[in-house]
């Protein structure tokens, strides 16, 4: 299939999910890299596409901004920001690699994404398929790692008044070896000014939920699996994450420094092997 740039073809693969909107492929670019096709349902939704694409090239211009702004600071050794510590916001969204109508598929907008730093697209999966696919739960480092990602690019996406809309267990998706976490939220909507303080709230607290189900907690009850009592903290831990769900916080960079303000007090900040084991 041939992409805007008419030199440019990509090669579709498999189906790998289906919305009312539009349908995703795994798909090659003509020097092997892999990535996912994006294909509208039909012309009247290739708003949809259109709108996602432009959302995700903004969100890069930010992040490219932001660590510009980043790197100036590390080079005064008054603000203590070692050499090696980039903020990689880019990582957190997927990438437009093109997007294009194509006369080959009725008019239908089609949108090729691709995640930074992740050679393969079919090693990111959405937490829903841990859960729900395979029954597991992660453990409890793990989903330290995957909640504080998270708030924190939730936090760059309020800061540019855009709303995720949905924060759900689909949306969030990971490599654990390399610890990456992507939102991807097609219907993710630009709102005139900023984003409503209850919308924030929600996005926050659906989005713990989704953490919370990994860990293979319950948020009625408030309990989580027996095994988790043991570490240290935990009960501090999954008390702030049901603190969260609940709807306890509207502003993500907020919550974000007092999350791992609390992480701080139980946990050395230093890479944890992801676990995940049968429910």
């Amino acid at each position: 299939m041939k992409g805007n740039n008419t030199e440019a073809t990509y090669y579709p693969g498999k189906s790998v999910a289906k919305t009312p909107h539009y349908e995703l492929f795994y798909c090659e670019t003509e020097n092997g890299r892999q990535c996912l096709m994006q294909i509208a349902k039909a012309p009247e939704h290739n708003g949809v596409l259109d709108r996602f694409a432009y959302v995700l090239r903004e969100l890069k211009h930010k992040a490219d901004e932001l660590e510009e702004e980043h790197e100036e600071k590390k080079k005064d050794p008054a603000n203590g920001i070692p050499a090696h510590v980039f903020l990689n916001y880019d990582l957190g969204f997927p990438q437009v690699v093109d997007s294009f109508i194509s006369s080959e598929q009725g008019g239908c907008r089609i949108n090729i994404l691709a995640f930074r730093e992740v050679e393969r697209v079919s090693d990111m999966h959405p937490l829903a398929k841990y859960i729900r696919v395979a029954n597991e739960r992660c453990d409890l480092r793990t989903s330290i790692w995957i909640m504080g990602r998270t708030l924190k690019l939730i936090d760059l996406v309020h800061m540019m008044g855009f709303s995720l809309q949905e924060m759900k267990t689909g949306n969030i998706l990971i490599q654990p070896e390399e610890h990456h976490v992507v939102l991807f939220n097609p219907g993710i909507q630009m709102c005139p000014g900023e984003v409503p303080l209850e919308q924030r709230r929600k996005e926050i607290a659906q989005a713990t939920t989704s953490v919370i189900q990994l860990l293979g907690g319950n948020i009625l009850t408030r309990e989580f699996p027996q095994d988790l009592k043991s570490e240290i903290g935990c009960k501090e831990y999954t008390d702030h994450l049901l603190m969260l769900a609940a709807g306890g916080e509207y502003d993500a960079h907020a919550a974000y420094r007092r999350f791992y303000q609390l992480i701080d007090r139980f946990w050395e900040r230093k890479f944890h092997r992801a676990q995940f084991l049968a429910r």
